[in-house]
């Protein structure tokens, strides 16, 4: 039986310029960048998967530490 996955099933939405840049450092390209037709904010597009998480949650655990150091 196929799967039927969602949009946010398969895809993710990073709207920090330094995160994607963090996320392709470690070797995940993004499919597309563009900008958000009501926003104008710039967002890159990635495919979800595990390593691709692991990445994001490695960069704000860093932005996190970063923070409360700065206290």
């Amino acid at each position: 039986m196929k799967e039927n996955k969602s949009v946010r099933d398969k895809y993710r939405f990073v709207y920090e310029i330094q995160k994607a840049k963090y996320i392709r450092s470690k070797g995940i390209e993004f499919i597309t960048k563009a900008k958000h037709s009501k926003t104008d904010s710039i967002f890159f597009l990635f495919e979800y998967s595990e390593e691709f998480q692991k990445y994001a949650d490695e960069w704000d655990l860093l932005k996190i530490q970063e923070r409360m150091g700065q206290r």
